[in-house]
């Protein structure tokens, strides 16, 4: 019967660990070009929907979930006749199959009518942009390297 459960306990820690490997080897890999957006200001970027699908294809559906843990209005005031918000949200992504998370703060600006439902909104998109970030190249850090160009 020992040997049984050490059979087990060993094929266990095996697949734990080649599916370690695999995880580690996703997030090292770069970000196909065609991935990369450009804003304002040469400000590169991938979209959440990309964002989203890696997390999925790396952590499994179920393997990751986000929360906006606080958020504030910084900013609520008419600019040149237009309504305009800045929100800043507390934002966490956690592997929920990994008992790990990554916190950071997301920022958005919105104008019009909804300002503040939108820049609530672009604030969550950026905060979950930059917690997944912080996992590694394949999901988004690469864009913060000098060498990535």
């Amino acid at each position: 019967m020992i040997f049984h459960t050490t059979k087990i306990f060993l094929m266990s820690h095996n697949y734990i660990s080649n599916m370690q490997n695999s995880i580690k080897e996703s997030l090292k890999r770069k970000i196909p070009e065609e991935w990369i957006e450009t804003r304002e200001k040469n400000m590169k970027f991938i979209t959440n929907g990309r964002i989203v699908d890696e997390l999925n294809e790396i952590f499994g559906f179920d393997g990751w979930s986000t929360d906006i843990m606080g958020g504030e209005v910084i900013f609520d005031a008419p600019v040149n006749g237009k309504r305009k918000a800045i929100v800043k949200v507390h934002y966490k992504l956690t592997l929920t199959k990994h008992n790990c998370y990554k916190e950071d703060y997301g920022m958005g600006t919105a104008y019009g009518e909804d300002s503040i439902e939108n820049a609530y909104k672009s604030a969550a998109s950026d905060g979950l942009k930059r917690c997944a970030r912080l996992l590694g190249n394949r999901l988004g850090n690469q864009l913060y390297l000098s060498d990535s160009n």
